[in-house]
């Protein structure tokens, strides 16, 4: 199932959508995403566009051209109603993979962690950073989630 629908069938209108890199496994949906909810900001990491010399970057790129997005270097904060949402520039998985950080709670990771029964595994020294803390979410690109307290979407 697309992002898109699983937004829609929960009933949210999503006020953005942060991309960690540009694989094309990643990205595959974006299009079809900017499409359905027009209003909604594509926010990348700066530069990973560029980065054509990695065959799955290079088809994520093709993917979604046309969508425009906003880039950020790492170190900014968006402010989307009452999230706040940290770019935290974490290279490794590619050159410039980005996790980004909301309301200094949830760590969205990409795929740069792995949740493996309750343990986080991550090579990364950022992520590795991030982690020491007190989170109450990490999430990673693929598999498990490791929810340590209940999230609301409500300010």
């Amino acid at each position: 199932m697309g992002v898109a629908r699983r937004v829609e069938e929960l009933g949210f209108t999503p006020l953005a959508m942060f991309v960690k890199h540009f694989h094309f496994n990643h990205v595959a949906g974006l299009r079809g995403f900017t499409r359905r909810f027009r209003d909604a900001r594509v926010y990348a990491p700066r530069r990973e566009k560029l980065d054509l010399l990695d065959p799955n970057t290079a088809l994520g790129v093709l993917l979604v051209r046309g969508v425009q997005t906003l880039e950020l270097r790492g170190g900014e904060v968006v402010e989307l109603g009452p999230f706040k949402v940290l770019a935290v520039r974490a290279g490794g998985h590619t050159r410039h993979h980005t996790c980004y950080l909301v309301n200094d709670a949830v760590l969205v990771t990409g795929d740069l962690a792995a949740v493996r029964g309750g343990e986080i595994i991550t090579r990364s020294r950022e992520v590795g950073e991030m982690l020491k803390r007190r989170l109450a979410a990490i999430l990673p690109g693929h598999g498990e989630w490791l929810i340590r307290q209940p999230l609301s979407l409500k300010a």
